[in-house]
């Protein structure tokens, strides 16, 4: 039997596989990335039954699993990437382009790639961007909505063309709201380090970066990481160890780093007092020794999404009161109106007790 070719001279077909390329290219991560887990369901959504023979050649041609471990029980998903040889075959079919050989650069956001990719995400969320009323998944304390999963270089365009022309987010979140919660369960220690970090962002993230030779978004992610009990070392078990390029000189350094070292004491100090409230995490004893368990940066996580899910619960007590359209991104949204930022901090702290600031606006 020969293998299945769709006929891409029909109608349909062509939608389909240009709805499929939009979200291949939208959403899924390239293949120098390495993948993510993404569940079958989610795949469906957009690429359809994986039994039908378009669907079926759709996920053969366009996705490449890089693991195809995954669990029921435990919830866990197989990996997947894009194919960017799959791409270009699929755009020679359609016509897109002359040659069916790989793209020249996949990571290029060509005027093409852009259209197709608007076209999947307008097609797909119509309704909510219209109305602003977007359908959102809540897990592990954080509202979930596909449109999130667009990478962010065509979904800022994207939503500002539909009238989303308002950015914002909270300033170094994760920080200012963990310290204030510290402080309500007794800590009134003098934090310098935490409190030149959150009074002077990007000057600290710069000396991050310039030290050790990283871009300010990895020493971004490297120092926010530190606040969940993130460990520095040689293993590829720590995260930090790839943020650090794996390399042994750098680790080294971020071990006698002033900065480092100086926000991993107060941050253990921060954690100290949130964990012995007894009111934030639970620990479980070891049955053989009856120790304690370590709390696990997983669990650290979890308090501060809790914390980030109050405030961003009253953003959207407060957009919504006024009547603005608006798209929430865990940490802050994008609306069709400007914002009065003194005005929303104050509502947040009126109906969270936590204080954040927001920074932001128009969308250039």
């Amino acid at each position: 039997m020969s293998e299945y070719m769709p006929n891409f001279t029909d109608a349909r077909v062509i939608k389909k596989c240009r709805h499929a390329l939009g979200f291949v290219m939208g959403v899924m991560p390239t293949e120098s990335s390495g993948g993510k887990a993404w569940s079958t369901r989610y795949i469906d959504k957009y690429l359809g039954q994986s039994q039908t023979p378009l669907s079926k050649y759709l996920r053969k041609t366009l996705l490449i699993c890089v693991n195809d471990r995954y669990s029921k029980d435990t919830g866990k998903c197989k990996q997947y990437t894009r194919s960017d040889a799959g791409i270009s075959e699929i755009k020679h079919r359609l016509g897109l382009t002359h040659t069916p050989k790989k793209l020249a650069n996949p990571d290029y956001m060509g005027k093409q790639d852009r259209d197709i990719v608007t076209e999947f995400v307008i097609r797909a969320h119509k309704k909510e961007i219209d109305t602003g009323d977007f359908a959102y998944k809540q897990s592990h304390h954080r509202l979930f909505n596909d449109i999130q999963n667009v990478k962010s270089c065509y979904r800022q365009s994207i939503m500002a063309e539909q009238g989303y022309t308002w950015d914002y987010d909270i300033a170094t979140c994760a920080p200012v709201l963990l310290l204030q919660l510290s402080r309500q369960c007794g800590n009134d220690l003098w934090l310098p380090y935490m409190d030149d970090y959150i009074n002077n962002t990007q000057s600290v993230r710069n000396t991050i970066s310039h030290d050790f030779e990283i871009d300010t978004k990895t020493a971004k992610t490297l120092i926010n990481s530190l606040f969940c009990g993130a460990r520095i070392g040689m293993s590829n078990e720590f995260a930090t160890s790839s943020m650090l390029d794996q390399d042994v000189s750098k680790i080294m350094l971020a071990k006698q780093h002033d900065v480092i070292q100086g926000l991993k004491a107060e941050i253990k100090i921060m954690w100290s007092y949130i964990i012995d409230s007894g009111a934030w995490v639970s620990r479980s004893r070891n049955l053989d020794n009856g120790r304690l368990r370590p709390v696990s940066c997983r669990d650290r996580w979890m308090v501060y999404f809790q914390l980030e899910s109050m405030v961003i619960k009253a953003c959207r007590d407060y957009l919504a009161n006024k009547s603005i359209r608006h798209l929430l991104e865990h940490d802050g949204f994008r609306c069709d109106h400007d914002i009065d930022v003194s005005d929303l901090s104050s509502y947040v702290f009126n109906n969270t007790g936590y204080m954040v600031t927001f920074k932001g606006g128009l969308v250039e």
